[in-house]
């Protein structure tokens, strides 16, 4: 299955390209323009954060305290081992969406398994409960590389998985994103084979919750090229901050790792208002009731607030 690159000229140079692809290719070319520098006016960036840490919670005291420690929102994960589990998904998740609208938060980031596998109906009914429950995007599983195999091949059936993916996200009106996620064989790791599935389709259709802690890990020299390859379908933002130790690495607060001001910087010129969501991963114990955990996020949220212009806080 050949596939559009847009950095191409595609009326030109490709005379077999289907028409889906050229259409799909085309609607991308039109929204480069709407998303690039940031300008007066745009809206605000809502900030939530990835509750896994604190999945033993109950619902009302994890949404009383993400909403006191300045979260507009949360990214829920609703997947084997989640908070909400796939089967549950249509009876509890706009239950719980109800509650975290009673203490002022938006359902932002809906974290599923979700792979394209074909006709999965535990998938669409995921889908059909997010939509419910008001999430405007959803976080896709990881395709895994087989590393004893030829990687090309491999990269495009992922491309034809994420193919069903956008379908499933249109039939639902939910958006499907891809995390960047780094490790030996993780499709997205690098990002430009990521990039090369995108480029069949919109940024509207598909985005991306760019990862900076995994960029930085994978591309210590070279994320910003990573950065600029798929900036146009950078949907949301993933904030975790890492350090090296020898081979390994180890995650610390925001502020006390490699993330630097250039990234900042970089997050300030682009026209964005997708969800950013706090990614707590360095506490050894978050607090039987939570608290260790939401000082942790109240603090990212406050540096934050001194960095990013656009994030709005509760």
């Amino acid at each position: 299955m050949k596939r559009t690159n847009l950095n191409t000229n595609i009326l030109t140079t490709s005379p077999h390209l289907s028409r889906r692809a050229a259409l799909s290719a085309l609607s991308g070319l039109a929204a480069f323009s709407k998303i690039g520098i940031a300008s007066e006016g745009d809206a605000t960036a809502p900030l939530c954060t990835f509750i896994k840490p604190v999945q033993h919670l109950s619902w009302e005291s994890l949404c009383r305290q993400a909403a006191e420690s300045g979260l507009t929102g949360l990214e829920v994960p609703v997947r084997p081992k989640g908070y909400i589990l796939p089967e549950d998904a249509t009876l509890e998740l706009p239950k719980f969406a109800k509650v975290m609208r009673a203490h002022g938060l938006d359902p932002d980031i809906l974290t599923t398994s979700i792979t394209g596998e074909a006709e999965s109906s535990m998938e669409k009914r995921v889908l059909e409960a997010g939509s419910a429950a008001g999430f405007q995007r959803f976080r896709m599983g990881y395709f895994r590389y087989d590393l004893r195999k030829p990687i090309a091949g491999q990269r495009e059936r992922f491309a034809e998985k994420l193919d069903r993916v956008v379908q499933l996200g249109k039939e639902f009106g939910v958006k499907p994103v891809y995390q960047n996620h780094s490790g030996k064989d993780f499709f997205g790791g690098p990002i430009w084979d990521l990039a090369h599935a995108l480029d069949s389709h919109s940024p509207e259709e598909i985005g991306v919750c760019f990862d900076i802690g995994h960029a930085l890990i994978e591309n210590t020299y070279s994320w910003q090229i990573s950065w600029s390859r798929v900036s146009r379908y950078i949907d949301s933002l993933y904030l975790k901050d890492p350090v090296m130790k020898g081979s390994s690495h180890e995650w610390v607060r925001l502020g006390k790792g490699m993330v630097s001001d250039r990234y900042y910087d970089l997050v300030n010129r682009l026209n964005f208002n997708g969800a950013i969501s706090l990614h707590i991963e360095y506490l050894s114990e978050p607090g039987e009731e939570g608290a260790a955990f939401f000082n942790e996020v109240k603090h990212s949220a406050g540096f934050l607030s001194k960095r990013i212009k656009k994030v709005r806080r509760g």
